[in-house]
């Protein structure tokens, strides 16, 4: 019924014999059961198992328990059911919250109690401890934010820089924000890129008065436009040498120097000290200076309506002398008929 071994650590099975230990039976010290054996003989194998059944096979447990990888003892993968997901070497490495997603090489390594974040790509959102709610796209994005939320990074090292900002959006290779605590920007693309393209019909931008205080009328107008340099300029970076349209960025703050504008958004530091330009700032100034020009057209059109008025009194009295003029003449052509015919003309003369 079963082969029993005894005589502790040197007891040997003589060479050339034969046991048939699959249909063993019983629980003996020392003695292998079938169950025992054929529960062996169902584990995965070092070098891979054929004849596995999808939806039957599987790698995992039957219990609630995470399941973890490693490789070189370190953390490589955790599935648990709470929510926390990862895959790559130390990815989620420090993390004790249970809602986060991390898949490539240190992933979230940092993170400790930050929760609902997403990270996939090599060092994606490396640094964060506390940070929530973000999510890095990317090779190194959102790599040196430790507690920086609701931050959104897709690219190539995108959002690289950014240390403690919050509610950010990156989307490119290599796209920061203008500062490395910078907060409620977007960012699209980087300072190598000069055209944009897009299909919408228009961009609408948030302007109800309950998100706005201190409202007040613009003091300047055509003053400051006719102080604008329209230029033409090509980029460093362009490859194909096409010539843009447009304004440069310290002459306009040196306009807006001379009009006291230091706390205004027209000028803003895109990255280290490198100057941009708010378009869509200068629109308000356009329509003042529409405006005020349209004041002095007013103007002077009432003007040229009360000059017109006097040109036709002025016609009209003209006319009327003219008349005057004309009868006069008739009358005294009259006379000198009259004299002509009377023989007096020497003498009326």
């Amino acid at each position: 019924s079963g082969v029993t071994i005894t005589g502790g650590s040197n007891a040997v099975i003589g060479s050339g014999a034969t046991f048939d230990i699959a249909t063993a039976s019983g629980s003996s010290t020392g003695l292998l059961s079938s169950t025992d054996w054929n529960t062996f003989n169902n584990r995965w194998s070092l070098t891979g198992n054929s004849g596995t059944i999808d939806g039957t096979n599987y790698i995992g447990n039957i219990d609630n328990v995470p399941l973890n990888f490693r490789v070189n003892n370190q953390k490589t993968g955790r599935i648990a059911s709470t929510g926390e997901t990862f895959f790559g070497y130390q990815a989620g490495n420090s993390n004790t919250a249970i809602t986060n997603t991390g898949f490539g090489y240190q992933a979230l390594l940092s993170n400790t109690t930050g929760d609902y974040n997403t990270a996939s790509g090599y060092a994606a959102l490396r640094s964060n401890t506390t940070g929530n709610f973000n999510t890095a796209n990317g090779f190194a994005a959102l790599y040196s934010n430790p507690t920086g939320n609701f931050n959104t990074a897709l690219g190539y090292s995108s959002g690289i820089m950014l240390t403690t900002g919050s509610n950010n959006i990156l989307v490119g290779y290599n796209a920061q924000p203008s500062s490395a605590t910078m907060s409620n920007e977007v960012t699209i693309g980087n300072s190598s890129n000069n055209s944009y393209r897009m299909y919408a019909a228009s961009w609408t931008n948030a302007s109800d008065a309950r998100y706005k205080h201190d409202i007040e009328d613009l003091g300047f107008g055509l003053d400051f436009i006719m102080k604008l340099k329209p230029r033409r300029y090509i980029y460093n970076n362009s490859t194909d040498n096409k010539i843009t349209m447009g304004f440069v960025a310290q002459e306009i703050q040196s306009v807006m120097n001379s009009f006291g504008m230091d706390n205004y958004n027209l000028v803003k530091i895109l990255e280290k000290d490198f100057l941009g330009l708010n378009t869509t700032e200068i629109i308000p100034i356009l329509v003042k200076a529409t405006q005020q020009q349209q004041q002095e057209i007013d103007k002077q059109q009432a003007q040229i309506v009360k000059l017109q008025q006097e040109n036709e009194e002025l016609k009209k009295t003209n006319e009327k002398y003219t008349s005057e003029i004309d009868k006069l003449r008739s009358e005294i052509e009259n006379i000198k008929k009259h004299l002509t015919n009377s023989g007096a003309m020497g003498s009326a003369k």
